[in-house]
């Protein structure tokens, strides 16, 4: 079964919607935590089986979480560091260990990862699980600038990581 992990996934209908022409997709797995946006997939995937839409935050625990607003959904985040949330004005959404998340999937074709911040957590979190091998190819977006205090060291280990894994058969990007 070829699966496809959309995290972030706000606004990302019509992607999907271009994966299943495209690919032969069997599943998309589209979290997204923000209740407003989540009810626009809705809507906008009804009657598409092939989706399954997730209500909550891809992360490194299934426990509830900070879900910092910014001036748009796609500018929230689980980092309050982020430079354009406000750590005073949030809501609290579920997180889902992504990690887990794929070892009950099995192999997962691709991940599309969007996710404020959140992304050097979660990333961490599946090479230290072993996870990460269970995915073909990931495209990320890093947001290590708009992280306040976030090390340029951090960012280069966790690049060291994903070249490393592509060089053992895998395939990633930067959105």
């Amino acid at each position: 079964m070829t699966h496809v992990i959309i995290a972030g996934a706000a606004g990302d209908d019509e992607y999907m919607a271009k994966l299943l022409g495209i690919y032969n997709i069997d599943k998309i797995h589209a979290f997204e935590p923000f209740p407003d946006s989540f009810a626009k997939l809705q809507k906008n995937c009804r009657g598409e089986t092939r989706i399954q839409l997730v209500e909550a935050a891809c992360w490194i625990n299934d426990n509830k979480v900070r879900l910092y607003l910014g001036a748009s959904p796609l500018s929230h985040s689980l980092c309050p560091e982020k430079n354009n949330v406000d750590e005073n004005n949030y809501i609290t959404v579920q997180g889902v260990n992504l990690s887990e998340y794929i070892r009950e999937c099995g192999q997962i074709f691709h991940i599309k990862m969007n996710i404020e911040g959140a992304e050097y957590d979660v990333l961490d979190h599946l090479f230290s699980t072993g996870m990460i091998n269970n995915v073909h190819s990931l495209t990320v977006q890093f947001h290590n600038t708009k992280l306040v205090g976030f090390t340029k060291l951090r960012h280069n280990i966790l690049s060291a990581k994903l070249e490393q894994w592509q060089k053992e058969g895998h395939l990633w990007d930067k959105l």
